[in-house]
């Protein structure tokens, strides 16, 4: 089961509204890689060709990704997967 990580951004939102649900481990991995290269979640939602809400999901909650998702979530973010 995965769990869900409390850090001190999930009770302190540094704009628009307070988050509902804490992120996932896997959640704060994406967010993270994201915040380093400079991208928005609009702009990563744009990139993936998917929703913003779909993708806010992706950092939020408990989601099960395809390959070729995490795949291009890797080539995004210059993400090797044998690190």
């Amino acid at each position: 089961m995965l769990s869900y990580v409390n850090r001190k951004e999930d009770k302190e939102p540094k704009g628009g509204r307070p988050a509902k649900h804490l992120r996932t481990e896997l959640g704060w991995r994406l967010y993270d890689a994201r915040k380093a290269k400079g991208i928005s979640s609009t702009q990563m939602a744009k990139l993936l060709d998917i929703s913003q809400g779909t993708y806010s999901l992706w950092e939020r909650r408990n989601v099960a990704l395809r390959f070729d998702q995490i795949q291009k979530l890797m080539t995004i973010l210059e993400i090797d997967a044998n690190t």
